[in-house]
């Protein structure tokens, strides 16, 4: 089952372009990842799937509607988690969850989700002295409440420490378990990389590259990747012949040398010629 549509999505702004074209779908119990530097059109993408912003042209169906046509039975199968959502500082998990659950005719277990997520030893701790992973976790509660189908989450995992992080990476992959479909904006490639059933990319308003991790990584060329210091700078090689360039470089005098099979990371710097900042 296709969850969501889009076919040739334009968006512009006066003069400028911020959406090109763009044509995908998502399947129903799948991660799809939508990556991209700084500028490549990824919230404005994003906005008007969950019907928040018009679109110029194009179609685009989530959950078998047009976005800017929701009905309220459709808007309570979605649910959107932002990077910087605001949380009640004040209030216990708890009671937080409550008011969710009351705003959003939500038929959720409380006791449950907070047991699920491992919240329940803090269920009556005020929500200001939960650490970075918690409140992320927290957020993720807050719309479970009501059950949603289809998942925004935008950079979940921002500013946790490695360890909360994965704790994050694991709720995403039961959700997916759960026939849940997650639509996920992420700065981590190694998070794409684990969680991704696809992947795509965009740069400057258009898609680049898109399929899985595999699928992504052939698509794009690239071959064994060296990298090494040599006489005080970082080199990198792409190349299909890396015993020979790692004699060479050996003979050169290059330290710390490195050699492996090509990552998303690389994919990303290939397509876009840009890191993730």
């Amino acid at each position: 089952m296709k969850v969501i549509q889009v076919s040739n999505l334009w968006k512009k702004y006066r003069e400028v372009e911020a959406v090109k074209g763009l044509s995908f779908e998502v399947e129903k119990g799948t991660v799809f990842s939508l990556l991209g530097p700084n500028g490549a059109g990824k919230t404005t993408a994003v906005e008007i799937l969950i019907g928040v912003r018009k679109r110029t042209l194009g179609e685009v169906k989530v959950l078998e509607e047009d976005p800017e046509k929701f009905s309220k039975e459709t808007k309570k199968k979605l649910a959107v988690v932002f990077q910087e959502t605001a949380i009640f500082e004040n209030l216990t998990p708890y009671e937080i969850l409550k008011f969710f659950k009351k705003t959003y005719e939500g038929d959720g277990n409380i006791e449950e989700i907070l047991k699920y997520l491992d919240l329940w030893d803090q269920r009556k701790s005020l929500a200001k002295h939960l650490s970075g992973g918690q409140r992320r976790k927290l957020l993720i509660g807050t719309i479970l409440v009501h059950d949603p189908e289809l998942i925004f989450l935008d950079e979940p995992t921002t500013s946790l420490d490695p360890a909360s992080r994965r704790n994050i990476w694991k709720i995403i992959q039961d959700l997916r378990g759960r026939g849940k479909t997650i639509f996920l904006t992420t700065h981590y490639m190694e998070e794409a990389q684990e969680l991704s059933d696809v992947v795509c990319i965009m740069n400057e308003g258009e898609i680049v590259t898109m399929g899985s991790v595999k699928e992504v990584i052939e698509k794009s060329g690239l071959k064994t990747i060296i990298t090494a210091k040599l006489n005080g700078e970082e080199i990198r090689i792409e190349t299909t012949r890396p015993d020979e360039v790692t004699a060479e470089l050996l003979k050169k005098g290059a330290e710390e040398i490195d050699i492996r099979k090509p990552n998303l990371e690389d994919v990303f710097l290939h397509f876009t010629g840009r890191k993730l900042k």
